[in-house]
């Protein structure tokens, strides 16, 4: 299945995975898309994401919207659309398709460095120079 990219850092962008960028017909369908991208590969609960993005609609209502929403996605992504079945709604994104992973990974200690409780050591030089050119490349 192809993986879409996008690009939080910023203005959100969603591309296929042709490059093309996805104009995203309203906010509530990328806010499914960036908290699906955002929490990671795991299947998400409707009713969970009916809570947090209908929270003052009735519940048959807030069902609906999400239905909607899905299925725009999916005739706007194609199969690059998040799965869902009538209980899970799911994203499947290639490793590095999300920009704001690929930061975060940036700042993962290269190896342990023995601290003391209080005060952790600083990165090592070294260290520095590899999260820098990591950030750099995500630009």
């Amino acid at each position: 299945m192809p993986s879409l990219t996008l690009a939080l850092l910023g203005p959100p962008q969603v591309a296929r995975p042709d490059g093309s960028l996805v104009a995203v017909r309203s906010r509530k369908e990328l806010a499914l898309l960036v908290y699906l991208a955002v929490e990671g590969q795991g299947a998400q609960r409707r009713d969970t994401l009916l809570g947090l993005l209908w929270p003052d609609a009735r519940d048959s209502a807030a069902r609906n919207s999400l239905r909607v929403a899905l299925a725009n996605l999916r005739q706007t992504l194609g199969d690059a659309a998040p799965s869902a079945d009538r209980q899970m709604v799911q994203l499947r994104l290639d490793s590095g398709a999300l920009d704001v992973a690929s930061y975060a990974s940036c700042w993962k200690p290269a190896a342990r460095i023995a601290t003391t409780r209080t005060t952790p050591a600083p990165p090592a030089p070294r260290d520095w120079r590899r999260r820098l050119r990591c950030i750099a490349a995500i630009f």
